[in-house]
């Protein structure tokens, strides 16, 4: 059994097992009014893409598009979010459902340090159409030696890329 709030932020809820779910609207106000919802199918959705450009359309405006990334070592994830019209966020849940992070047009990075699949849920919070873009990629550490008294030249080839 999982409780939802409509009004406020949850984390995704992962059905266990196969077979018949229920969903239960409750009014637990006493105002009347119309609801809508969605449930997405996490096993449909399109894998993370390193590299290239990701750009979409939400109709309606507030819906959510989703994006795995299977991950077996650690590793370094950097988004940078290009666009997202009429509000919105990106936020990447970790293989527990717990959320690693959340951002609305600042670059992020963060070290994916377990195993397991993560998502990439970008949300659109318009009223009517919305757009969203972004480009994630695959950071690394590069490391060179260090010499006293010698200039030492290098080169970053992708955004997240740290030279140490």
């Amino acid at each position: 059994v999982s409780t939802v709030d409509v009004d406020g932020d949850s984390v995704p809820f992962v059905a266990e097992n196969s077979g018949n779910l229920f969903v239960v609207v409750e009014n637990t106000d006493e105002i009347a009014g119309d609801y809508a919802f969605r449930i997405l199918d996490l096993e449909t959705s399109e894998s993370l893409r390193f590299g290239t450009a990701t750009t979409g359309q939400f109709t309606p405006g507030r819906s959510t598009k989703l994006y795995r990334l299977s991950v077996t070592t650690p590793r370094r994830l950097y988004i940078d979010p290009t666009s997202v019209s009429g509000g919105g966020d990106h936020r990447l849940y970790g293989p527990d459902g717990d959320i690693v992070f959340t951002t609305t047009s600042a670059d992020r990075e963060e070290i994916l340090s377990g195993p397991g699949e993560y998502v990439l849920a970008v949300r659109g919070d318009a009223s009517g159409v919305a757009t969203y873009g972004f480009e994630a990629f695959d950071a690394e550490l590069l490391f060179s030696s260090l010499n006293l008294n010698t200039v030492v030249n290098g080169s970053i080839a992708q955004p997240g890329d740290v030279g140490i």
